[in-house]
């Protein structure tokens, strides 16, 4: 899975005042900084709320669906799992989220339970 809280989100939070940082020793800015579990819970959820997605990779619709890479490469075929819309030339790892969720819907009954 892609980390879906981008270091940019993080450092812009820190700007604001909304996400308490601190750094420590590392060999990269991205294990060098850290902060309280909660807080960054709190700004991830802040995040998410704000963020709309219209684009996310195959893998992650594999997961969403449960469909086999295979069987969303051959929906793809037939345009019922489109590229996203501002998407370079021949991006066959993204698709457009909405199409994602509505596939989801249908594939509802095959769906495993979480309990």
């Amino acid at each position: 899975m892609h980390n879906d809280v981008e270091m940019y989100d993080i450092l812009i939070g820190f700007k604001e005042g909304r996400l308490q940082l601190g750094y420590g020793e590392g060999h990269n800015l991205r294990r060098a900084i850290w902060c309280e579990p909660a807080s960054f819970i709190r700004f991830a959820k802040d995040v998410f709320s704000k963020r709309q997605y219209d684009a996310i990779s195959l893998e992650k619709a594999v997961s969403l669906t449960g469909l086999p890479m295979e069987l969303l490469h051959a929906l793809r075929k037939i345009g019922k799992l489109r590229p996203p819309r501002v998407a370079r030339a021949g991006s066959l790892a993204l698709c457009q989220f909405e199409d994602v969720l509505q596939i989801r819907q249908q594939q509802k009954p095959m769906q495993l339970s979480l309990i």
